[in-house]
């Protein structure tokens, strides 16, 4: 199978998993904080809507198939503070957004996890940070991730830099992930870095040739 980048891709299904990164309400609902607070989610929900059947794929060849969810269980406390958290200096982050639960917190509509899937409540951007996402993939023989998910120049760059770090042979799938309409240019930037020094970028027809890699 090949990569957009005409990269050449075996995948062996018993050792894949699809990590579906954050496709939680206030990410990608009309509703959702984001939203509220002035972002275009569109593209986070058009890319929702196109890891379903992605998901569905994923699910009938058998492969495992893992969730995060950004967790508000601690929030870190910073003196510096990055520009989407603050206005005129002072921390901005609602103490309500992605607290377990919650509407915001949870999953899209037509997003949710089979009984035996991995779903990791991740603290930070990073899903192995805290969490033990490797040792349950290290568990099931898992050494290929396939990742698709939001936000692409967020969490989903920061765990594909994490899983590649760690030796994971990384696949991000650029038409199953999404960022907010005002960055999109940081969505490519992201894949584009991703695809140099990081992972295989290409879209998810790999998965409808997987069984024949």
């Amino acid at each position: 199978m090949t990569s957009s980048g005409d990269v050449p891709v075996a995948v062996d299904p018993e050792r894949t998993a699809l990590l579906v990164v954050d496709v939680q309400n206030d990410f990608c609902h009309a509703d959702g904080y984001f939203a509220r607070i002035g972002f275009d989610v569109g593209p986070c929900a058009a890319a929702a809507e196109r890891i379903r059947p992605v998901v569905s794929d994923a699910r009938a060849l058998g492969l495992t198939v893992v969730w995060t969810m950004s967790t508000n269980a601690d929030p870190p406390v910073h003196r510096l503070l990055p520009q989407r958290f603050r206005r005129d200096g002072v921390d901005e982050r609602p103490p309500d957004q992605f607290v377990p639960g919650s509407w915001g917190w949870q999953l899209v509509d037509g997003l949710e996890p089979e009984d035996g899937e991995l779903v990791v409540r991740k603290p930070r951007y990073d899903a192995f940070l805290r969490t033990s996402l490797e040792d349950d993939l290290r568990t099931r023989g898992i050494d290929t991730l396939a990742i698709a998910g939001v936000i692409t120049n967020c969490c989903v760059d920061t765990s594909a830099r994490s899983a590649f770090m760690r030796g994971f042979d990384v696949l991000v799938l650029e038409d199953g992930v999404g960022t907010f309409a005002e960055e999109r240019d940081l969505h490519a930037s992201a894949l584009r870095n991703l695809s140099l020094l990081f992972a295989v970028v290409g879209d998810s027809t790999w998965l409808q040739r997987v069984v024949a890699a």
